[in-house]
């Protein structure tokens, strides 16, 4: 603790000790959040889940970044500050004087406070030693990149080419076979370089190593080594958290699952990528950090047989919209986090900004006890002050929710008497209008009368009869019409008087409601003023047992305080003593240490040596599977020729599938399939499997 206090300002290692505490709960919400998204996103597309995964990372790192900032700018204030109070007041030691009962938040605070030293140094020797393995992994991969290394035939690097243009990948790609590595692998970002193991071409299918070729091609094309880099700076700076390290596995995997698709999208079978896999899952080499290999890193659950199934049977898509919308809400809910995490990390930066960090609280007075009581009592009277102005704000609100109520009872009042006088209008007028076609009818009927008379007297009773007639069927439609007309009127009018009622009905239930709340809030209001006398009576009887309990405090507190300081002095004699004591055994262990790797030195020179015997050998096993292949073609060759099966000894393609054979495409009969099939037994002394089959391809 006195080293790390030595070599680091304190600023600095409460901030950094305060943002590793605080990343832990920070780190467990987002962790339980990203497990509820990805359980709702399970039928989501890899890459999706892939871009949620690296944003609950980057939610992560965002936080800390923040909280560190937030403490540490305001402390350099305070430690300014409380530097001149030290200057000017005498030292007197105090644990806690801060005039409040110690509670359990304050312990704990305490508590991670005196041992914040000890926490960032654990902490700093984590990450130096997962720094220097990330380092020796960079160095492991530049090695392995140029030692023992061969480039793949051309055939292979015109397929790298095709691939690279389908995807729209223009920077040079290498591709070689390695002696060292025992999985395809891809190293580098700027010049990338994708590694075979020896053999592998030629003991693999074609269409199992274009899968394979394409799954490496997919993650140049993503950028997935540099990810790679930033998701291990990750990892290292929070490799206490087992939330973090779940979520950076969830990476991981769905990083190889976009490549698999990537690479099913190219080769164009899911099949012939999931044979790929399942030939490689063998071999047990352990996969250098950052490089990025075929089979993954990740095991059980997350692991190779778990992306085989998924190729086998890929789950069902989600649907975009919900995409988005999962989205928006990872991001909501990471504003908020970010919001709190900067609230807590402020909150605790202005408490060691007043003076309460753990190094400068034994800078106390009694005079500044004092104070402090004062201005608890103050704080007291304020807050109390505000609840009366708060009351006294919301009877203002009450007052003025009465005189809007008024004001509405009278405008209803009035819309409703302009709504019955425009009816009683309407009603006067249709009535009008009845009675003057009420007296025309009856002038219509004494003139008909008159005019019957006259018509009789004239004796021209018949054509006129049928134009009175006439007549009288259109007074009689009219007044059938006007009829109608005045039931529809009476109608609308008793429609609209139950309107109005139903109108009055609601405007009295609202009215009523509206009075109700009033009645309630008043009575709310005489509740709270009693409580607040009752408050005042307490608060005034607990104050003063509070001063007379802290004066007891106070005189205890001293008398611990200078013990306390006794046992200090005591510790640092023995942490001296076992200082030296550590320095001896610290020389004792690094000449072992040096020992050690002189004997590994060794061992890796030996190692070295072998290696070179077994490259000649492989390179003499390499020169005999040549020469028995070319031996083996020609005399396929001449009997072909022999047969007439072929026109010359060029370039012809032989298979065997299925007790069947083909040459060039064409198949043969069974005679020629048992005379070959024969040959080929006692060339190579080998029988032929019907299930696997057997290709031979002759090129000049």
């Amino acid at each position: 603790m006195n080293v790390i206090s030595s070599i680091i300002s304190e600023n600095l290692i409460n901030a950094l000790g305060w943002t590793i505490i605080h990343s832990l709960w920070q780190g467990a919400v987002i962790a339980i959040g990203f497990a509820l998204v990805m359980f709702f996103m399970r039928r989501f597309s890899a890459r999706t889940r892939y871009l949620v995964g690296v944003m609950g990372l980057m939610l992560v790192l965002a936080m800390s970044v923040v909280t560190f900032v937030s403490i540490y700018a305001p402390g350099m204030q305070g430690a300014a500050a409380i530097a001149g109070a030290e200057g000017s007041a005498p030292a007197v030691t105090a644990a806690e004087n801060t005039g409040e009962n110690v509670t359990l938040a304050a312990f704990f605070k305490n508590y991670f406070n005196r041992h914040l030293p000890l926490v960032v140094t654990i902490w700093m020797l984590g990450v130096l030693v997962l720094v220097l393995r990330l380092a020796g992994g960079f160095i492991y991969n530049q090695r392995v990149k140029v030692h023992r290394t061969s480039p793949l035939p051309t055939s292979w690097q015109s397929r790298l080419e095709t691939f690279c243009r389908r995807t729209g990948i223009h920077k040079p790609i290498g591709l070689v076979e390695s002696a060292l590595v025992k999985i395809p692998m891809t190293i580098g970002h700027f010049k990338p370089v994708i590694l075979f193991p020896l053999g592998l071409v030629t003991g693999l299918p074609r269409d199992q190593v274009e899968a394979l070729l394409a799954h490496e091609l997919a993650h140049i094309l993503r950028k997935d080594y540099l990810v790679n880099i930033l998701q291990n700076l990750v990892d290292i700076l929070f490799f206490y958290h087992p939330g973090v390290s779940w979520i950076s596995s969830h990476v991981r995997a769905e990083r190889e699952n976009c490549c698999d698709d990537i690479a099913v999208s190219l080769s164009g079978d899911s099949l012939n990528v999931a044979k790929a896999l399942t030939n490689i899952q063998g071999s047990n080499m352990r996969i250098p950090d950052p490089a990025m290999a075929a089979r993954g890193k990740m095991t059980g659950s997350y692991g190779l047989l778990a992306r085989i199934k998924r190729l086998l049977r890929p789950p069902a898509r989600g649907s975009e919209f919900a995409a988005g919308a999962v989205g928006a809400s990872i991001l909501v809910v990471g504003l908020l986090t970010l919001v709190v995490s900067a609230n807590a990390a402020t909150s605790l930066s202005r408490d060691m900004g007043n003076g309460n960090s753990p190094a400068k609280e034994s800078v106390l007075t009694a005079a500044a006890d004092e104070d402090k009581e004062k201005e608890w009592g103050k704080r007291k009277k304020d807050e109390l002050l505000k609840i009366l102005s708060k009351l006294q704000a919301e009877e203002m609100e009450m007052k003025k929710l009465k005189e809007e109520l008024l004001y509405m009872e009278d405008k209803l009042k009035k819309e409703n008497r302009k709504a019955e006088e425009a009816e009683k209008e309407r009603m006067d007028q249709l009535r009008k209008e009845l009675k003057m076609r009420e007296m025309k009818v009856k002038q219509l009927e004494i003139m008909k009368t008159k005019q019957l008379q006259q018509l009789k007297q004239k004796q021209q009773a018949s054509m006129q009869e049928e134009e009175f007639r006439k007549k009288e069927a259109r007074l009689k439609a009219e007044t059938m019409r006007m009829k109608k007309h005045i039931e529809e009127m009476l109608k609308k009018e008793a429609a609209l008087r139950q309107q109005n009622k139903e109108l009055e009905k609601v405007e009295k239930e609202k009215l009523e409601q509206m009075r109700k709340e009033l009645e309630l809030r008043e009575m709310k209001m005489k509740q709270m003023e009693e409580i607040m006398r009752k408050q005042m009576q307490k608060q005034k009887q607990k104050q003063e047992e509070e001063f007379r309990k802290k004066e007891v405090q106070l005189k205890a507190e001293t008398m611990s305080l200078k013990k306390h300081m006794e046992e200090m002095l005591k510790k640092e004699a023995a942490l001296r003593q076992q200082n030296k004591e550590l320095e001896k055994a610290e020389k004792e262990k690094l000449e072992q240490m040096r020992k050690e790797l002189k004997l590994r030195e060794m061992k890796i020179k030996q190692m070295e040596e072998t290696m070179r015997k077994q490259e000649l050998e492989l390179r003499a096993q390499e020169e005999d599977l040549r020469k028995k292949q070319q031996y083996l073609l020609n005399v396929f060759a001449k009997e072909l020729q022999h047969d007439k099966l072929i026109a010359d000894a060029g370039d012809f393609e032989f298979l065997f599938k299925g007790g069947k054979l083909y040459i060039n495409g064409k198949k043969q009969p069974k005679a020629v399939f048992n005379k070959y099939k024969k040959l080929y037994e006692k060339v190579t002394g080998k029988k032929i499997d019907d299930n696997r089959g057997l290709r031979i391809i002759n090129k000049k």
